[in-house]
């Protein structure tokens, strides 16, 4: 007489290989999530940096000193384009004589409470001449395409 059914050994063989399935999959969901958690941080800090560079911009003209600058945009909150963040900036002249005509813009940005480093943006920006100062460069050059240029087929 035959009996129909499984065995005990071949149950615990089953259940055994059900675990480890189970466990992979949930490593990849861990793995997952984490990724997922470091991509929002990266897209919050470059939102963070590019806030803080814009500001940064919008000071930036001739005849500002950088420390002003550096004054100003550090009393900004960052809190309404990602809240729980922080940031240090560092204006340098890459020009060492004469007028400044190039500035490093670099922006460490990080989560407020995070023991991580964070992310490092760098840029490189150029003061705006002020036009309404008399003796500055003169009028903003207009943009102009010769009708040579221009083809029509």
């Amino acid at each position: 007489m035959r009996r129909s059914g499984f065995s005990l050994i071949e149950v615990l063989i089953a259940f055994a290989i059900l675990a480890v399935g189970a466990s992979s999959a949930l490593a990849i969901f861990a793995a997952a999530t984490a990724a997922h958690r470091r991509a929002a941080d990266r897209i919050r800090e470059t939102l963070v940096a590019e806030a803080v560079v814009s500001a940064i911009r919008s000071e930036l003209r001739d005849g500002v000193e950088l420390a002003q600058i550096e004054e100003r945009v550090k009393g900004q909150d960052p809190g309404a384009v990602a809240p729980g963040y922080e940031y240090r900036i560092a204006l340098e002249p890459l020009a060492s004589d004469g007028p400044i005509r190039e500035i490093l813009i670099q922006v460490w940005v990080k989560r407020a409470k995070s023991e991580g480093d964070g992310a490092l943006f760098e840029t490189i920006a150029l003061p705006r001449a002020d036009w309404r100062r008399k003796g500055a460069l003169g009028p903003p050059p207009r943009l102009h395409t010769p009708r040579a240029a221009i083809r029509r087929d």
